[in-house]
């Protein structure tokens, strides 16, 4: 199974590790695995509401892994400034452990930078602190903010957030990018975008 599969598999494997189930997480002016309170600017999630840009189904050999939708404000992708609020939904079929989503993050940040930085260290340990195991039919949903805020949602209950451009961008890139380790999965979820600019 590739890097990227392990990612994704274990994308729905967040869920909040704070007591209160909704821990904010921020990378600014604050230590690794430091979690701050819960964020007051939460936007709810409009699933229904929010035009689809694509949708793609992600197979392993003989497995379905996961079904991705990509949403944004107006149903297409110019980037992620301009398409916000974009919102990543991965629905998938496998059970899969924190530490193995963990792991394939970190490997697709170097697959795609050529190493792994120590900004993309300290992310995972950020990670690490709202992110769980998931079970097989969850829906994990990534939303990037106009202000670089990335908040995550599992089966639609708000989880946690982590609050920097550069890690908005580098995440939502290991699908969405051009140096993207899945270029079929990414045209699919850029279909709409695509089909507009022809």
């Amino acid at each position: 199974m590739n890097k990227l599969t392990l990612l994704v598999i274990s994308l729905v494997s967040m869920s909040l590790s704070a007591a209160d189930n909704q821990t904010t997480v921020s990378t600014k002016a604050m230590a690794p695995a430091e979690t701050a309170a819960k964020s007051a600017e939460v936007i709810p999630m409009q699933f229904s509401e929010l035009p689809e840009v694509g949708r793609g189904r992600f197979d392993y050999l003989f497995w379905h892994v996961y079904d991705a939708r990509l949403q944004s404000v107006d149903g297409q992708f110019v980037d992620y400034q301009q398409s916000a609020p974009v919102l990543l939904s991965l629905t998938y079929q496998r059970d899969i452990s924190k530490a193995e989503f963990i792991d394939a993050t970190l490997d697709q940040w170097q697959y795609q930078h050529g190493d792994k930085h120590s900004r993309h260290q300290q992310w995972a340990v950020l990670l690490a602190d709202i992110w769980q195991d998931v079970k097989t039919g969850d829906t994990l949903a990534c939303q990037r903010l106009a202000t670089g805020e990335v908040q995550f949602f599992l089966n639609q209950k708000y989880l946690g957030s982590v609050n920097e451009v550069s890690f908005a961008d580098e995440f939502l890139d290991i699908w969405l990018g051009s140096a993207t380790s899945e270029p079929k999965l990414r045209k699919q979820l850029l279909s709409a975008a695509s089909s507009q600019t022809k």
